[in-house]
Order: structure tokens, then C-alpha cells, then sequence
């Protein structure tokens, strides 16, 4: 018999575990205040700390400033564990259908007109938070969570780690707002938050981490393990975008291949991969642009039509980066072959 924990009007099955973080683990739950039950899933969270309490409740008001937007998931309700056990509930609508990382995994790449219903879903979202003045700071395929119903339905989740910016009358964000800490997923931050003593702006770190989400789904691969001078490849990145060329084909140049994207959208990941935070495209922007507007076609996975294809396969995580590494090393060694380098990137620990 499953074993079900109440807590107020919800039903946790702590034997079915659905995910798991390093904020704790995510169960399965139901609303029993609704005839028949409703599905919805149950994260706990530790409150061991002072430090721990204030970012659960964070995140909590967080969810609760930008609830209601059909792409950002549904919070419900949040209550703290009784008899002083030290945890807390946050209870969650069920996304049903695994992330964008699963799908990136599945496919190997998606074609661009796959990735365009997902773009635009996760454009809408990021637009929503930041015209509130909510800037997510963790974009990536993790956090984007998918619909069985739907197959192009998202809902951004996980908002832990964003900030609150001050808003100008006009709704816009107000300039020269510094940010001091350089938190966030290691292979999405963008190169400025790799200098936090300088400080950011928050906004433009959106920007940059949807363009490395979107690059990796209609590419295959992820373009840096972390964007500043630690990675060569990001390194031979900044030398090569000097000038007029493009951000894709420079990337896709580092593999030895032809990026055979749209000119539209190269110029909107173009605009979304700009180094200097100050060019970059911001959200509201990206979410105007023509590549975004284009009509839907069918759902199907991008397949490679080289039979000699090669695709080398890894994990990159904080114990594995020699393997990276050796993977790319013998991509490159194979300049005659069309060269799909998959990089599961397993749940990166946030760099705080």
C-alpha cells in the first residue's frame, strides 16, 4: 500500500518520488479538497537554517508575484511540515510530460520548426517575470517542464534563484541596477556573472541562458562548459564573433561543421549569445522577433541524413570533465564526418 502523508488538504505519496534537487525531493501528492482528487505534485523543501527558511519563502513569494501566466507552473499552495520536523510543502500543478533536457536527450537535436513552439512558450513566461520585474537567473532545459496533453506546451519552474529588479514608470527595467552574487547553473550563466565583484545587471542573464537552451536543442550539443576563459572553447568564441560573424557559425566552426540554421534564426541566437550584456538582446525583444512568428509545423525530431554520422555521447559533470575533453578531441579529429556531439549535461549543481 502507498504510503500517504497528510498535510492539510493534500495527500503526499512519499513513496513515489518524481524528481529531486538539491532543494530536496519532489513526490507525488493529491488535492483531496476537489471531487475526485486532484493530481499535483509536492516539493519538499529543508528548513534547517535561517539561510534555508528565507530562500524557501523567497521562492514561494516568488512563484506567487508571476502565478497565473500559462506557461510558468501553478503554485498551490505552501505550508510547513508539522510537529517542527524542519521541512516544508510547496505543492505544484503536475507537468506530466518530462523537461526539455529529456526531449533534447530523446531527439539528439530538434528542427527549428519543433523548437519555435517551445521558444515562444518560454519567451512568453520570461516576459511575464520581467515585467513584473523578476529576473529567473536559472534558465535551462532542466527548468523547462513539458505537457503529455500538450506536446508543445512548457511551464517554466524553479525560481530559487531569481531577483527582483526596480521597475522605471514605464514598466522598463531601471538602468545600472547591479547585482553582487554570481549564482546559477555553470554551462547557462553568462560571461558576466563570472565576474560578480564588478557586479551585473540581471536582466540580460535571461537572455543569455535562453540562447544557450535554444542553440542546444536545434544544434545537439552545448556550446561552452562555461562561458569565460577557463573553457578554450569560449575563448576561440569571443576571438571569433569579432567583426560581423555570427555566433552560430563560429560555434558550429569549433566542431569543424556548417551551421545550416535559418538566417532568422541565426540573427535571433545571434542577438541572445552576444558577450557584451549591454548588445544583447533583451527578452521583450527576442519575443518580437520574426523567427518567433513564423506558422507551427508538424512535431518530429531533427535526424542526421549523413550515414557516416558520428555521435560521441557523454556525461559532463563536476567529476567527468577529462571525458569532455577527450570527446571533442576526437570530434575534431574528424573533419570529413558530420559530427553530432550530444552533451548530456546530468543536473548541474548551482555555482553560488
Amino acid at each position: 500500500m502507498p504510503r500517504f502523508e497528510r498535510v492539510g488538504n493534500f495527500e503526499v505519496n512519499r513513496d513515489r518520488a518524481i524528481g529531486n534537487g538539491g532543494f530536496g525531493v519532489v513526490y507525488y501528492a493529491r488535492d483531496v479538497s476537489h471531487s475526485p482528487p486532484a493530481e499535483c505534485a509536492a516539493k519538499m523543501m529543508v528548513l534547517g537554517s535561517l539561510c534555508q527558511r528565507e530562500s524557501v519563502e523567497h521562492e514561494v513569494a516568488c512563484m506567487r508575484l508571476v502565478g497565473g501566466h500559462p506557461t510558468i507552473i501553478k503554485f498551490l499552495h505552501y505550508q510547513e511540515a508539522p510537529h517542527a520536523r524542519g521541512e516544508a510543502w510547496v505543492f505544484l500543478e503536475l507537468a506530466t510530460g518530462g523537461d526539455l533536457f529529456d526531449r533534447l536527450t530523446d531527439a539528439g537535436s530538434l528542427t527549428e520548426g519543433s523548437t519555435r513552439p517551445y521558444a515562444v512558450g518560454l519567451l512568453s513566461a520570461l516576459n511575464h517575470c520581467h515585467c513584473k520585474g523578476l529576473v529567473h537567473r536559472d534558465v535551462k532545459l532542466d527548468n523547462v517542464l513539458l505537457s503529455a496533453e500538450d506536446p508543445f506546451g512548457v511551464k517554466l519552474i524553479d525560481f530559487g534563484l531569481a531577483v527582483q529588479v526596480p521597475l522605471k514608470d514605464d514598466g522598463s527595467f531601471l538602468p545600472d541596477h547591479r547585482i553582487y552574487d554570481g549564482v546559477g547553473t555553470k554551462s547557462y550563466k553568462a560571461p558576466e556573472i563570472f565576474a560578480p565583484r564588478s557586479g551585473y545587471e540581471a536582466p540580460p542573464v535571461d537572455s543569455w541562458a535562453l540562447g544557450i537552451t535554444l542553440f542546444s536543442l536545434l544544434a545537439g550539443f552545448f556550446p561552452f562548459d562555461q562561458a569565460n576563459g577557463a573553457d578554450w572553447r569560449y575563448t576561440q568564441f569571443t576571438q571569433g564573433v569579432r567583426g560581423d560573424a555570427s555566433a552560430c557559425d563560429v560555434l558550429f566552426a569549433t566542431y569543424k561543421r556548417a551551421c545550416t540554421f535559418s538566417a532568422p534564426c541565426k540573427q535571433l541566437l545571434d542577438g541572445l549569445l552576444c558577450a557584451d550584456p549591454k548588445a544583447r538582446l533583451s527578452v521583450r525583444a527576442a519575443a518580437e522577433h520574426e523567427w518567433c512568428k513564423a506558422p507551427p509545423v508538424a512535431f518530429h525530431s531533427q535526424q542526421s541524413a549523413d550515414a557516416d554520422g558520428v555521435e560521441i555521447v557523454y556525461r559532463s559533470c563536476h567529476d567527468e570533465r577529462d571525458r569532455l575533453d577527450e570527446a571533442l578531441t576526437e570530434a575534431l579529429e574528424l573533419p570529413d564526418e558530420a559530427v553530432r556531439v550530444t552533451r548530456q549535461v546530468a543536473r548541474l549543481n548551482d555555482d553560488s
